[in-house]
């Protein structure tokens, strides 16, 4: 696999599941996040995919949430890679979407409080609900 397409992968894989045991795929687990960690975290990568010195125009995107720290990073990253662009990860956006439900739609909040509620006082429901989403 080219390592310019797998820069750094936090999620699953992107690629065809086998029975092979998986490589390993994260390249960091920052234990404080700030935007200078994040930017330390991605430059430091760069050295590692390149090291006799970053393509800054290989680098094109970095996919995360839209957290504060992190459009500051990548705002500030910008002014050394000028093709980065921030893409928002569709967990994320989806997320986004349904606390914009909740805000709207008290019905909808009311329910999903009632659910949050069951879930989290009783095991068994939880497990029931592991079982059923997989």
């Amino acid at each position: 696999m080219d390592l310019t397409w797998a820069f750094i992968q936090s999620g699953p894989p992107l690629f065809k599941l086998s029975k092979e045991p998986l490589r390993k795929f994260l390249m960091y687990n920052l234990e404080k996040t700030n935007n200078s960690t994040v930017m330390r975290s991605i430059i430091d990568a760069c050295t590692t995919l390149w090291p006799g010195g970053i393509h800054i125009n290989k680098l094109l995107q970095v996919v995360s949430d839209r957290a504060g720290y992190m459009v500051l990073a990548m705002t500030n990253l910008k002014a050394m890679l000028p093709n980065l662009h921030q893409v928002t990860c569709l967990a994320h956006s989806l997320h986004c979407v349904c606390e914009s439900i909740r805000d709207e739609y008290s019905h909808a909040n009311n329910f999903i409080g009632a659910l949050w509620k069951v879930l989290f006082k009783a095991p068994a429901p939880v497990q029931l609900y592991k079982e059923t989403t997989g």
